[in-house]
């Protein structure tokens, strides 16, 4: 059956690197031993009737007679089954497509895209998108793929969806086929990528007309007019448009990410790992774990180090892999980490803090914060600090004020600033106390310095 499916493939090729572009509202059916365009119009179009105007509208000299391979052009207007959108579960960055009537619109989450739509990604965004079998692809930054064929047939069970990826890259995760002429193809200026169900990443510099193939599940026939390469688990080829694909080559070990912290208390964070053996470069994705179609940064750097800023507090897994020096990106090495920039409590803890009185001029001192860059201190009059009479940010952690001669009791509190200006939780409420013959006293367990 492989053999079969190679033969029929390879005979597509010449048509789609001669056509440059496959109509966008055509559905593209390639025959198989047997079938006719009786067969063909009763299985997938509206009415066995329409034989005739697949007959016109493709120049069929012998309708009884096909030949295996041959491509068959169906207006979607024609088919029983309408083909299904594509979902798009997730965006980060700016998305947008262009529709086939070349107007532009913003992706955002729930959008459902469909045939001839062009999805292109600016610097630093990505979008997940979901396929009617479940299929799964990620379009990386500064990408343009353009969706050519979608189509799903429950009574059969046959998928067809066929992409052209014309920059940039993408990963995707395909459900394996169930039926012999179900088709999931990845298309470039340079070689075409077929897949009956696997994990793979493709990339095309649209420049050089060069594609890169990694196979992370399964297997991916990789194909042009030159000639085409099985490519299995765990390696990759480069194809090169009017050369042959390359044989494959195992693709880089992945990246050793033990050493990288498991929780983050401040942003930016700068993050390194060893250097890998054969990387000249690394891409580092983040994705949240609560949502594993959501990546929500995806970088590519020259060297072993990057810094992660303006991430939402959470949990995340940190994906990094090494990129060869013929540009195939490698196994990835993965990383859970937990970012969480709020402070913990300023809490005065009583032998640290301290409280010096000279008459009514009081100094508080109390213990730093290692992820504070400032602290806010309130004094009030009453426990709940409903009538608060200083509310001051400062810089260091000690404070000079000089309280009324009317109140002789008073509470303080504490609580850290980041640098991002989030706030910690204040600390508990301290009680002071002023007797009438000036010496003051701490409420609590603290160490007093009286200056009388």
């Amino acid at each position: 059956m492989i053999n079969i499916f190679r033969k029929y493939f390879l005979l597509l090729l010449g048509l789609y690197f001669v056509s440059g572009s496959v109509l966008a509202q055509d559905w593209i059916y390639t025959t198989r031993p047997g079938d006719n365009l009786w067969g063909i119009s009763k299985t997938y179009l509206k009415s066995v009737t329409y034989w005739k105007k697949l007959k016109e509208y493709n120049s069929v000299n012998l309708p009884k007679r096909l030949s295996p391979g041959v491509r068959l052009r169906i207006p979607i207007a024609w088919l029983k089954n309408q083909p299904e959108g594509v979902k798009v579960v997730y965006t980060r960055g700016e998305i947008t497509v262009v529709r086939s009537d070349g107007s532009e619109v913003k992706v955002k989450n729930g959008d459902v895209l469909q045939v001839g739509d062009k999805i292109i990604s600016d610097d630093n965004a990505t979008a997940t998108l979901r396929f009617a079998d479940g299929s799964l692809l990620l379009l990386e930054s500064e990408s343009e793929l353009l969706l050519d064929s979608l189509s799903a047939y429950e009574s059969t069970g046959m998928v067809d969806t066929q992409l052209r990826l014309q920059r940039g890259g993408l990963e995707t995760q395909v459900v394996p086929l169930r039926k012999s002429d179900s088709r999931y193809e990845i298309i470039t200026p340079a070689a075409v990528a077929a897949v009956r169900g696997t994990r793979y990443r493709v990339g095309v510099d649209s420049v050089k007309k060069i594609m890169r193939t990694e196979v992370l599940d399964g297997k991916v026939n990789v194909a042009n007019k030159k000639a085409n390469q099985d490519v299995k688990l765990g390696y990759g080829t480069l194809a090169e448009q009017g050369k042959p694909p390359l044989v494959p080559r195992k693709l880089l070990e992945a990246t050793d990410l033990t050493a990288v912290a498991t929780t983050i208390r401040k942003l930016p964070f700068d993050m390194t790992w060893p250097s890998l053996a054969g990387a000249l470069a690394y891409r580092v994705q983040i994705v949240d774990t609560g949502n594993a179609e959501a990546v929500i940064f995806d970088m590519k750097v020259s060297s072993p180090a990057i810094t992660i800023g303006e991430v939402a507090d959470g949990q995340y897994q940190i994906k990094v892999r090494g990129i060869d020096e013929i540009g195939l990106e490698g196994r990835n090495g993965r990383a859970t980490i937990n970012i969480d920039t709020s402070l913990a409590p300023a809490l005065a803890v009583p032998e640290a803090a301290t409280l010096i009185i000279e008459d009514r001029k009081i100094t508080f001192k109390w213990q730093s914060i290692d992820d504070a860059s400032g602290y806010q201190i309130q004094l009030a009059t009453d426990v709940d600090f409903k009538n608060i009479i200083t509310d001051e940010k400062i810089n260091e952690n000690e404070y000079i004020t000089t309280v009324s001669q009317d109140q002789n009791e008073y509470f303080f509190r504490v609580r850290g600033l980041s640098e991002l200006h989030e706030q910690g939780s204040f600390g508990a409420p301290h009680p002071v106390a002023i007797e009438e013959h000036g010496i003051l006293y701490y409420m609590g367990t603290v160490l007093i310095f009286l200056v009388l």
